[in-house]
């Protein structure tokens, strides 16, 4: 404490004791105290409900909530509504398995008479090591599945505050224990069922990051 700011309060605290000891006689001392002491606790307890508000705002604030789009788009979008905020796709891969995996066809390479809309599987070519992926449901050809792949880091959009390249130990300490992990060859999957998003890492660091309705 400062010298100027003890003789201020011993000052406070003089003027105080002498106006009590001219006033005793004629003003009500116990009434002004206990008017004063409650004037005092309301305030506290107004401060601590605001306090607790305010707590609880920012609690809830950054508690991460279920996904239901990414990347501009929205789960249950239509295939038209899908090409009219991405364009047409780059690629789109054959319903049927072969060898372990699906056929990948250019759209510029498909057949006279063919359509896009003969597919669930869209994929865009962004840019060098940047796809988003879009799935549709075979049968109401609305979207399941929207996935971001990158082979750099901090290209795709951030899903949940986790962007591609994030550490596994960082999106861990970020969203919390996933709902399951699982090995896929070199590659992990971590699933949040809750939120409503997926992860694939390799080499501890993700590189996919996707959305959908599972």
């Amino acid at each position: 404490m400062s010298v100027g700011l003890g003789i201020f309060l011993s000052t406070v605290v003089i003027a105080l004791v002498l106006f009590y000891r001219f006033t005793q006689d004629r003003l009500n001392w116990k009434k002004i105290i206990r008017s004063i002491g409650l004037a005092l606790g309301s305030l506290m307890l107004m401060g601590a409900i605001i306090g607790t508000g305010i707590f609880v705002y920012n609690t809830v604030k950054s508690t991460p909530s279920k996904q239901f789009g990414y990347f501009d788009l929205k789960i249950g979008m239509s295939m038209p509504e899908v090409q009219y905020v991405k364009g047409d796709p780059t690629n789109v891969l054959e319903a049927e398995i072969k060898d372990g995996g699906q056929a990948v066809v250019p759209v510029n390479a498909l057949k006279q008479g063919d359509k896009i809309e003969n597919y669930w599987f869209w994929a865009y070519e962004l840019n060098d090591g940047l796809r988003l992926d879009v799935v549709f449901d075979k049968k109401t050809k609305r979207l399941l599945e929207i996935a971001c792949y990158s082979r750099g880091a901090n290209e795709c959009p951030p899903l949940l505050g986790i962007s591609d390249g994030t550490n596994e130990d960082d999106l861990v300490a970020k969203l919390g224990h996933p709902t399951r992990e699982k090995m896929d060859g070199s590659a992990k999957v971590m699933d949040y069922d809750k939120l409503g998003a997926h992860f694939y890492l390799t080499k501890k660091q993700v590189y996919m990051m996707t959305v959908a309705e599972k």
